[in-house]
């Protein structure tokens, strides 16, 4: 066990590594990994794959030639799909080429999400300071109340608000 724990830690380090470059990483892994994975990357996206029936992981289990299918299926059926109630998505593969395209637009609508977008464009907000930082009402939201270090508008003012407040 501590073998295995130090291999997803040194996982862990090498998908820190290459989304610190602006990468997706995409792991191939069993539930159980995916929950140590979330464990030390709490931003990570579990994408849950699932087989369209029992009777076709019965099937694809025997076709694989795999060895003592029916403890594999077991496994299957009582400890691994209970879990799908931890992943993020759920993605049933019926059709190879469908489910491709289903994950990749996961990782395309994750790239689209706000917090993603922070984590990595976070420079943006670089030449201001942020003199405070707040939660709405709802506590959805974060709203950043930012001092801008020059002009910030096509009028050369720091702001295009400043005549609708200053004519209120």
């Amino acid at each position: 066990m501590i073998l295995k724990l130090r291999l997803l830690e040194r996982l862990g380090a090498e998908v820190k590594r290459i989304l610190s470059q602006g990468k997706d990483a995409l792991l191939i892994i069993d539930i159980q990994g995916a929950i140590k994975v979330k464990e030390i990357i709490p931003s990570a996206i579990l994408i849950f794959l699932l087989p369209p029936s029992l009777e076709e992981l019965k099937r694809r289990l025997i076709n694989r030639a795999e060895k003592e299918w029916e403890l594999r299926f077991k496994w299957a059926v009582e400890k691994e799909l209970p879990c799908v109630k931890v992943s993020d998505y759920v993605v049933i593969n019926d059709n190879l080429n469908k489910a491709v395209k289903e994950v990749a637009s996961i990782i395309i609508s994750n790239r689209l999400k706000t917090s993603y977008f922070l984590s990595k464009n976070l420079s943006l907000l670089s030449d201001e300071k942020i003199k405070e930082i707040k939660v709405d009402c709802d506590s959805d939201s974060l709203i950043y109340l930012v001092e801008p270090a020059g002009p910030a508008c096509h009028t050369g003012e720091r702001t295009c608000f400043h005549n609708s407040l200053k004519n209120g």
